[in-house]
């Protein structure tokens, strides 16, 4: 049993077609994975699904055991999932760490040791990513540092 499965989800918007179907997705404990696809693919909407964002028509989402499917979006968020948008649906007009802030109003401890830690990551990241960098200078702009600190 992975960590976090999205399992045999179906789904759609509104009453249109399934986007979706029997779609499944396994995270394992510590795992970073990556969905690639086509635009259209469903790559957003099997997110969406897992994170609370979309009803499934069937299919189930379940997190360290337990089964999360009816759980709201905000429930998800306090076991342990999170959703990162596109940098055009994030306050603009605040600093990545202020952003970052705002997305941590539900950790019930001092948040700013998570920021920290985030900030620690991303500096191994930076270091142990400098070469590919060099390679292609926009592989790892500021829009994408920022994905990368809020996923972490």
């Amino acid at each position: 049993m992975a960590f976090f499965e999205g399992n045999n989800m179906t789904g759609g918007y509104g009453k249109g077609p399934d986007i979706i179907n029997s779609c499944s997705v396994n995270v394992e404990r510590g795992e970073i994975v990556s969905i690639l696809g086509p635009n259209g693919a469903g790559k957003s909407t099997a997110m969406k699904a897992m994170l609370g964002l979309l009803n499934l028509k069937s299919g189930s989402v379940v997190i360290n055991g337990k089964n999360i499917t009816k759980l709201s979006p905000q429930d998800r968020v306090k076991e342990g999932i999170s959703f990162v948008p596109q940098t055009k649906n994030v306050f603009a007009g605040m600093t990545v760490e202020e952003n970052l802030e705002m997305g941590a109003f539900l950790i019930h401890n001092d948040f700013k040791l998570v920021i920290d830690e985030i900030y620690d990551h991303r500096q191994f990241l930076q270091n142990n990513l400098y070469d590919l960098q060099q390679e292609n200078p926009f592989l790892l702009n500021n829009t994408n540092w920022f994905t990368i600190n809020t996923t972490l």
